[in-house]
């Protein structure tokens, strides 16, 4: 099973089990929410490169 990471919490997911995804630089990313994506989408800069790659930056989705 593939497992990646969601960008903005850090939460490890199987792509083919999650609905929530978004597009950026020519990369899929996938989340683990509406709450995430949302976040990841207001500034896609800010997480572009943490899913799945080593330097996963966490922030607080509570907000």
């Amino acid at each position: 099973m593939e497992v990646t990471t969601d960008p903005v919490c850090g939460m490890g997911l199987n792509p083919e089990d999650v609905g929530e995804q978004s597009e950026y630089g020519g990369r899929t990313y996938h989340f683990c929410g509406a709450q995430c994506r949302n976040k990841f989408d207001e500034d896609p800069a800010q997480y572009a490169g943490a899913g799945g790659d080593s330097d996963v930056r966490r922030a607080d989705v509570s907000a």
